[in-house]
């Protein structure tokens, strides 16, 4: 059963617990930095959206992280606030 994009809106836009989102490069050489966002509330930790950002971009702080749901839009207010440390 496919969600319709309000229900994804809705989960996107509670509050994650980090089970619920994922950081990774791809590869130790990558440019690109993938943010995954899981619903694990049902423990079906089924992939509600994501976004990829370019490594060169990213600044140290915090930063408000725009999430793609999988109803193919953008949402404006779906996002996640990101605290990004270069250590």
């Amino acid at each position: 059963m496919r969600e319709s994009g309000s229900e994804l809106d809705s989960k996107v836009n509670q509050r994650l617990s980090p089970e619920d989102m994922q950081l990774e490069l791809d590869h130790i050489a990558s440019l690109f930095l993938r943010i995954s966002v899981f619903d694990s509330q049902f423990h079906s930790n089924k992939l509600i959206g994501l976004n990829i950002l370019p490594l060169h971009a990213l600044r140290e702080g915090f930063r408000f992280v725009p999430i793609f749901v999988f109803s193919g839009k953008l949402k404006n207010q779906s996002g996640i606030l990101c605290r990004f440390d270069f250590q």
